[in-house]
């Protein structure tokens, strides 16, 4: 009986975890700040194992297959989350409209619970600009002012435009990563 108790208060336990990530993208994934135009290339440059993994071209299964972590679904997006060693956690998302089983976006929580634990390289990283560790005085040394959110658009092949866009929750100690490519 204390077997099954702990078991469930384990399986239990990690769910109410994983949700804080999961609040936190339901509450910010669609959310508009104030928006700034920027002269630099917002492009993420992201490492799982010694696997680069390149938005938009990469899925969330592809990502799965790295980390093992669970995938999750909801109305708008599929999700996984890890957290690395640092405790900060990672949510690949793939947006339904957008996406179709692709990487679309990445948020990064600091202090983050619950999510499945990866031991292995993980890195997100963008030239010259600060995630986690934004202040207003680095972002105004990066983008030569402060706002909500700063997006970059450049054209990539035959027409097409990709989008950047890199959001601030410094309230919450998140940042969510998004690139979309549209024509």
């Amino acid at each position: 009986m204390i077997k099954k108790a702990l078991i469930l208060t384990l399986l239990t336990s990690q769910s109410v975890l994983a949700t804080q990530m999961e609040a936190f993208i339901q509450k910010h994934y669609d959310e508009t700040g104030e928006e700034t135009e920027v002269q630099k290339d917002l492009t993420p440059s992201i490492v799982i194992g010694n696997q680069q993994i390149v938005m938009e071209i990469q899925t969330l299964d592809d990502v799965h297959k790295l980390t093992k972590a669970p995938i999750q679904e909801s109305r708008h997006y599929k999700w996984l989350c890890i957290t690395d060693k640092k405790d900060v956690s990672y949510a690949f998302i793939s947006d339904n409209a957008m996406g179709r089983g692709n990487l679309t976006s990445v948020v990064l929580l600091e202090d983050g619970e619950g999510c499945e634990v990866f031991n292995g390289q993980l890195s997100i990283t963008i030239k010259d600009v600060p995630l986690l560790s934004a202040t207003n005085n680095k972002l105004i040394k990066a983008y030569g002012q402060i706002a909500d959110a700063y997006y970059n658009y450049k054209p990539v092949k035959d027409g097409f435009t990709q989008a950047n866009t890199i959001q601030y929750f410094p309230d919450e100690k998140g940042v969510i990563i998004y690139q979309i490519t549209t024509n």
